[in-house]
């Protein structure tokens, strides 16, 4: 990632960590989420709805290929797929994640394999190599 980090230690009193990140990472709000073996962070600021769903309500938006909330149509997708790997299968379970995500004007339903929770992450910039893979906006760790 680059940047350093200093280590102050007082006795008696303890040890103070400071961590100096280049001007090139940036701190962000994200949902951890898992689809299959992989983990993924989803940009808070882009989340609008998560819906915590019954067999029967996923079931309505697969064959619609789309969700609808407030008024407003997101096509629907499974996360791996979107990403490339076609041959994932949504795994089964008694309840189903769908984020409903926003940029801008654009909108999509995704599905994930199970929420993992809210954390702050550093995101690092993945350079030109990687810069051309639709819905991956950096790295972390």
């Amino acid at each position: 990632l680059g940047g350093r980090i200093e280590v102050l230690s007082r006795p008696d009193q303890g040890t103070t960590f400071r961590l100096y990140l280049p001007l090139t990472l940036a701190v962000t709000k994200a949902l951890l989420v898992r689809s299959g073996t992989r983990e993924y962070a989803i940009p808070a600021a882009m989340i609008e709805q998560v819906l915590d769903l019954k067999e029967k309500g996923l079931t309505r938006i697969r064959e619609a290929n789309a969700a609808v909330w407030s008024g407003n149509p997101y096509p629907f997708h499974y996360l791996p797929h979107l990403l490339g790997d076609l041959q994932a299968l949504p795994e089964k379970h008694t309840q189903y994640w769908v984020l409903l995500l926003r940029s801008g004007a654009r909108r999509i339903a995704l599905q994930v394999d199970e929420v993992l929770g809210n954390q702050e992450i550093v995101v690092k910039n993945i350079g030109p190599q990687l810069a051309r893979v639709v819905g991956v906006a950096g790295a972390t760790v």
